[in-house]
């Protein structure tokens, strides 16, 4: 296993178990400095990231799927891959790609 993906794997670990203090710590200052993970208590109700795939292209990619209730009570449930810029073995940046049926592409600087 690559650096790239062993560093984005140890940080969806933390994801998965809700350990929100451990992604934080996880994560390079730059994503931390972005508030990547503020919007999620502001804008959602219920919050899921199911990975399945990790692969080192660079850059760390991770495939998986995101499901989420808003706060508007609207709902998601769609397959989505995010690419994750690793610098001094942290994840500093993302771009998420999901269909564009769930909203296209985005990053973490977007809000979203």
């Amino acid at each position: 296993m690559s650096d790239n993906v062993a560093v984005v794997r140890g940080m969806h670990e933390h994801f998965g178990r809700a350990d929100i203090p451990g992604v934080l710590a996880a994560l390079g200052p730059e994503a931390v400095a972005e508030n990547a993970l503020g919007v999620l208590p502001a804008n959602f109700d219920e919050f899921a990231v199911v990975p399945f795939a990790f692969y080192d292209a660079g850059v760390g990619v991770v495939e998986g799927r995101a499901t989420d209730t808003t706060k508007a009570g609207g709902k998601l449930d769609a397959p989505v891959a995010w690419v994750w810029t690793v610098r001094d073995s942290r994840p500093c940046a993302t771009s998420t790609i999901t269909t564009a049926a769930s909203g296209g592409t985005h990053s973490a600087a977007d809000g979203a």
